[in-house]
């Protein structure tokens, strides 16, 4: 639900085709957005790919060090899909990195890019789609956020 002062609600559901992929496939984004209760129309959706790397890696100069980094590794924007008082149903193609952009600036994924969650080191991926509105209350921030965690 969409906030409103109460006069206007907007239900979104966001259905991906499965939730591990390889690099370079495509993940069919499903979304069905029932604005028909709102006269606050979709300004965008965006789909954004998030990687979260942490570990623990041992240094003889400094001891155990504790290494945490958080990126968005692709973004992709729909602008003005979904109108006041109407019903959208569509399907998008979002495509994920090559192996070479999702090893790249994480140290601890040089050789290793995929999904692991391990006692020394863990990467996780996320997809992020935001619903985004427009009006004066509500365009602040990016927007309502839906997360699927995926393994790749």
């Amino acid at each position: 639900m969409i906030p409103g002062f109460k006069k206007s609600e907007c239900i979104t559901v966001v259905e991906i085709n499965k939730n591990t992929f390889y690099p370079g496939d495509q993940v069919k984004i499903k979304i069905d957005c029932d604005n028909t209760s709102s006269s606050i129309p979709i300004k965008s959706f965006k789909f954004k790919l998030h990687r979260k790397c942490m570990g623990i890696v041992n240094s003889e100069q400094y001891g155990q060090l504790r290494i945490r980094k958080f990126e968005y590794l692709e973004t992709m924007q729909i602008p003005k899909l979904c109108p006041a008082n109407f019903r959208m149903i569509e399907t998008f193609d979002f495509k994920i990195p090559s192996k070479e952009i999702l090893a790249a600036d994480c140290p601890m994924s040089n050789v290793l890019s995929a999904s692991i969650s391990g006692k020394n080191m863990e990467i996780l991926y996320y997809l992020r789609v935001f619903v985004k509105h427009d009006g004066l209350m509500v365009s602040l921030g990016e927007g309502q956020c839906i997360v699927f965690p995926i393994r790749i």
